[in-house]
């Protein structure tokens, strides 16, 4: 929940409905991440929320409005923790803690 609150709210809101305080600066329609399991058949898509949040590899052709999380993740992790971490081990806990608070906001 902390890493979501920090991360994600700001665009998508507390609650998840796309109402964040940054909605407005990001130019395009913020998607309700309540409705995403809703959204793709009744069952949260993991894999590919895993890549909307990693965002890795971020390519300079493709428009992406969401920051890549992935990478932030890792420069966090090396910073932190010194080049001999596993900054990847980081990365994948930090995206699995938002993903699993992602899946308890999930309307029915």
């Amino acid at each position: 929940k902390d890493q979501y609150n920090a991360r994600c709210a700001p665009c998508h809101g507390a609650n998840g409905k796309g109402g964040g305080p940054a909605a407005k600066q990001v130019g395009t329609k913020v998607p309700d991440i309540t409705t995403y399991a809703k959204r793709n058949g009744g069952k949260f898509p993991v894999e590919l929320a895993w890549q909307k949040i990693d965002g890795r590899p971020a390519s300079f052709d493709t428009e992406r409005s969401m920051p890549v999380w992935g990478r932030d993740f890792r420069h966090q992790a090396i910073a932190n923790m010194g080049p001999t971490a596993q900054p990847e081990s980081y990365v994948a806990a930090e995206i699995f803690a938002i993903i699993e608070h992602m899946k308890g906001m999930q309307v029915k």
